[in-house]
């Protein structure tokens, strides 16, 4: 058990801290008890926190959710609530607005009917999918800040979160404007705005392991843009294989 809180610094006198009411037993995180407690606490809790928690995300991601994995978590929403939450926020606004991905095409159209397809069909299935693919990623490319897998989801998971809400604020803006050329460069400015912001989280997240800034930004820069080719292949490969069944 730890002496000092974790999320406060304040000496501890019980199981649980009396300044800010954290548990004393903070844990790393096991795939044991990302399945086992988490993902079961995520479908049936939604805890204070939320947008303390998109705040957080938005104003200091890296710094904010390297806190929460070393024992800083009281004041946040457990992270695979918040993911559940908006994954069905996206989905909800998907179905309600009128834009379509499709109209994205210009000489891309199928790829972009795949996306259309699986984000309309199959939006949780592509979200969580995701986040374990951008955890191999990270872990393999950050091995030298001895993060576990399980804390490599975790914190993937914070930030596909940070993603589906650009995505949510993608969708409402493109559908008050009504014009595919101006959807198309809306589409353009949000890629660098998302891009940019996983360089970002990955940078300020890594960055109290890594005293080389250019080696940093680089690695920060594949483990924005590796899962989003990813992503497009996986995509590719979905159309060809729906395209054949149907």
């Amino acid at each position: 058990m730890n002496q000092v809180c974790l999320n406060c610094s304040e000496p501890l006198q019980g199981n649980y801290c009396i300044y800010c009411g954290q548990s004393a037993k903070v844990h790393r995180f096991t795939l044991k008890h990302v399945f086992s407690h988490d993902f079961l606490h995520a479908i049936f809790h939604f805890d204070k926190g939320l947008f303390y928690s998109i705040k957080e995300l938005f104003t200091r991601p890296g710094h904010a959710v390297r806190e929460y994995i070393n024992g800083r978590r009281v004041a946040h929403i457990n992270y695979f609530s918040m993911l559940v939450l908006l994954i069905m926020v996206f989905s909800l606004a998907e179905h309600i607005t009128p834009f379509h991905y499709t109209d994205l095409g210009d000489g891309q159209e199928d790829i972009w009917k795949a996306i259309d397809s699986l984000l309309k069909e199959h939006p949780k299935l592509m979200f969580l999918t995701i986040v374990p693919l951008e955890a191999t990623i990270s872990y393999l490319m950050f091995q030298k800040a001895k993060q576990n897998y399980s804390e490599n989801i975790v914190l993937n998971s914070f930030k596909t979160s940070a993603t589906i809400i650009l995505n949510i604020l993608f969708l409402f803006i493109v559908s008050v404007i009504h014009d595919i050329p101006t959807e198309r460069a809306v589409n353009k400015v949000m890629a660098l705005i998302v891009t940019g912001y996983g360089m970002w989280f990955y940078y300020q997240y890594f960055s109290p392991f890594y005293s080389n800034r250019f080696i940093l930004l680089i690695k920060s820069l594949l483990c924005t843009l590796l899962p989003i080719l990813f992503v497009s292949i996986g995509a590719a490969i979905y159309f060809i294989l729906y395209g054949i069944k149907n």
